[in-house]
């Protein structure tokens, strides 16, 4: 797994969400990738406004070997 993020989500005691919580999050999901993060950035701000956008892409990634045809 890559992750290549900046997040700027910030709890009321002005502490970042950061990479280890997310690396919780993920290992956790079961599959839920999206919305575990979301309900855990939720949490973490409380609900509180967004005040950035927040963008999750999900890749699969196959060995050229397992593919039957190209798209």
């Amino acid at each position: 797994m890559h992750l290549s993020y900046e997040f700027r989500a910030v709890n009321s005691e002005d502490h970042m969400f950061g990479e280890d919580r997310l690396r919780d999050v993920l290992v956790t999901a079961n599959g839920e990738y999206h919305s575990r993060v979301l309900d855990a950035l939720s949490a973490f701000t409380d609900n509180s406004s967004q005040s950035d956008d927040i963008t999750l892409i999900e890749m699969t990634c196959k060995k050229i070997s397992e593919l039957k045809s190209l798209p």
